[in-house]
């Protein structure tokens, strides 16, 4: 997000639901960037898929991200933002103890 911003970035964290999931914890992150286009969404989830490959980017942190919030029962999409640019949501079940 620091990479993609404009000047804004903005994290949240809840407890709550996660589509149709019961409790877990949600970690939102927007910025003021360029966003990302409906049909490029699910592809900068892909390996090797990078928007910089100027500054060194591999398009692998993505990737490796989605992959283990799945490993572990949870998701991470993007969509459109409120501050006009991206915005990634990672959502993880609640763990019992």
């Amino acid at each position: 997000a620091l990479q993609h911003a404009q000047r804004k970035v903005a994290l949240r964290l809840h407890r709550g639901p996660g589509g149709d999931r019961l409790d877990g914890l949600r970690l939102t992150v927007d910025d003021d960037g360029p966003g990302v286009p409906p049909a490029d969404r699910e592809a900068v989830f892909d390996p090797f898929v990078t928007s910089r490959p100027q500054s060194g980017g591999t398009g692998l942190g993505l990737a490796v991200a989605r992959r283990l919030a799945r490993e572990h029962g949870g998701s991470l999409a993007v969509e459109d933002g409120p501050l006009e640019g991206a915005r990634f949501t990672l959502w993880l079940p609640w763990a019992e103890a």
